[in-house]
């Protein structure tokens, strides 16, 4: 007769855990800083490990921190740091 393997629950499928921390612009410009390239607004949710929900909350600060000169959007709907770009902020 054959013994039966004992089997350990199973993780959910369904990609990788997302953290639902708060989310600071340092942050957003550590990220910005570390790849080199530029952002759309789904791109940054995915990259903080945010859901959906909090997109509001990540365009108002992504868009506050345009208005404050540390972030430049660019072609259309994408963000980036305007040292990245080789761009110089002015107002």
């Amino acid at each position: 007769m054959r013994r039966k393997r004992q089997t350990l629950p199973r993780e959910k499928k369904g990609g990788r855990k997302r953290k639902q921390e708060d989310f600071s612009s340092a942050q957003i410009l550590g990220l910005m800083e570390e790849k080199k390239h530029s952002f759309l607004l789904k791109e940054v949710l995915f990259e903080l490990g945010l859901k959906k929900e909090r997109r509001r909350e990540v365009k108002e600060r992504l868009e506050s921190l345009v208005h404050e000169g540390k972030m430049v959007k660019v072609r259309r709907n994408r963000y980036a740091l305007p040292s990245k770009m080789n761009l110089v902020v002015a107002r």
